[in-house]
């Protein structure tokens, strides 16, 4: 089919292929013999996608998550393909974004899907200027994010208190320690989840968090009340797990010995908070950020 003249697109739809990478893979593609035969078949096209890919490219080098923003800018310039566009148009990008597709287009999902093309237009408009760049009130975000949880002091402990509620033993213990090194660090609770064991230097009181947001890696100093406090939760954590070779790394693990998913932390918080004597205020039933005077877990 490649060689016949159809795109790597309509062939992983023939396969139902989700990744264009699969399709590639699965047909064997060899990207250096069929580059003339992609350009003699669409030399305009064919530089709207290496636009895309360079665009992607940088993104990428800059330490951006790119995956979702790729399918999305791919599906577009599959769209432009079709229709003969040689580069961004409102009217395109605007019957792009609200097309029918496999599941509902929200007002959310409008204005991530025109952001897409919004942002990638800027980009290719300083290598086009005839690019166009949909303006900012064009299926703009009808939605605000959620405000961050501030947890006070005060609230702190009261969480730290109610985790006594929790059962088995190890489950109230880890979530103590877990809620009040957020509150001493001001670490993302997916970070938290994500430390190993070897992440933490009680010695030298400093926690390392790896590939965390934009990839990027950091050190984050404790008070040795918190290093004293960790200390104590790993030799628990320890008798809990065992110390087989095939044992899990994790810092934070559940009552099956295994790493406390990010995602499953909210059922959970919200027991503590129904449990805590002096409850955080409404819409703070997810974990956030928390801040505390005290420097301990």
């Amino acid at each position: 089919m490649l060689r016949a003249g159809a795109s790597l697109p309509e062939v992983g739809q023939v396969l139902r292929h989700r990744r264009a990478g699969s399709t590639a893979i699965y047909a064997k593609v060899d990207e250096i013999a069929l580059r003339p035969l992609a350009v003699a078949r669409s030399p305009v096209m064919s530089a709207l996608r290496e636009d895309v890919a360079g665009y992607l490219a940088t993104r990428r080098a800059m330490g951006f998550k790119v995956e979702g923003l790729g399918k999305l800018l791919l599906s577009f310039t599959a769209f432009c393909e079709a229709r003969g566009a040689t580069r961004v148009q409102n009217d395109l990008a605007v019957e792009w974004a609200t097309a029918t597709i496999r599941v509902p287009v929200n007002d959310a999902l409008l204005a991530r899907r025109m952001d897409a093309v919004r942002i990638f237009a800027r980009y290719q408009h300083a290598l086009d200027p005839a690019t166009q760049i949909p303006p900012e009130a064009v299926c703009s975000r009808r939605y605000r994010p959620r405000e961050p949880n501030v947890f006070s002091e005060a609230e702190v402990l009261a969480l730290l208190a109610a985790t006594d509620a929790l059962s088995p033993r190890f489950k109230a213990v880890t979530w103590r320690t877990l809620i009040g090194l957020l509150a001493a660090t001001g670490m993302r609770p997916g970070e938290a989840c994500r430390l190993t064991v070897s992440d933490i230097d009680l010695a030298g009181g400093v926690v390392q968090v790896l590939e965390t947001k934009f990839g990027k890696s950091r050190l984050v100093f404790i008070h040795p009340t918190t290093a004293a406090v960790l200390g104590r939760y790993l030799q628990v954590r320890q008798d809990w797990v065992g110390t087989a070779a095939r044992s899990c790394p994790a810092v934070f693990v559940n009552s099956r010995r295994t790493a406390i998913s990010p995602g499953s932390l909210g059922s959970t918080f919200r027991q503590i908070i129904a449990a805590a004597a002096s409850p955080p205020g409404p819409g703070t039933g997810r974990l956030g950020f928390m801040t505390c005077g005290t420097p301990s877990p």
